[in-house]
């Protein structure tokens, strides 16, 4: 399945590969895919998932979208740009309510690109820690925020 799907990925028959996946959990073409890129650090796998949302724009899709271009693309120039692009969308896309997906948005202010102000990620920090009162890190970014401050 998976020299397959990454066959079909590599060389843009994303149609197929979107029909091959429909077969496949979620989390599991998610797995599938990251392993993919982590193998072959190759772009198509990040047009292929632009591809699932232009068929169907998902949370899901976004996330994944950041996860490639955060972990095993983020050598590719604006990498972590786009990661916080589709973190904000997926954000966007469940009305803020999902803290997994705002804890994406937290992680990108400690990547080497400056992608966010100081203030937009203590707003985060802060809805999380509204859905999450006990969160540890957001918290703790928090303190250090305030410190600075």
């Amino acid at each position: 399945m998976k020299e397959k799907l990454q066959q079909l990925i590599s060389n843009t028959h994303f149609e197929e590969a979107s029909q091959l996946i429909k077969r496949l959990d979620f989390h599991v073409f998610e797995e599938l895919l990251v392993e993919i890129a982590f193998d072959n650090e190759d772009v198509s796998n990040y047009l292929f998932v632009v591809y699932l949302l232009e068929q169907q724009e998902l949370a899901n899709y976004h996330d994944l979208a950041y996860l490639l271009m955060a972990q095993p693309l983020c050598h590719l120039e604006q990498a972590y740009f786009t990661a916080y692009k589709h973190a904000k969308k997926a954000v966007e896309l469940t009305d803020g309510r999902d803290v997994l997906l705002l804890e994406n948005v937290l992680f990108l202010h400690g990547v080497p690109d400056q992608v966010m102000s100081d203030e937009e990620e203590a707003n985060v920090a802060q809805k999380i820690v509204r859905l999450e009162p006990s969160h540890q890190v957001a918290n703790e970014w928090l303190k250090n925020y305030k410190r600075k401050s």
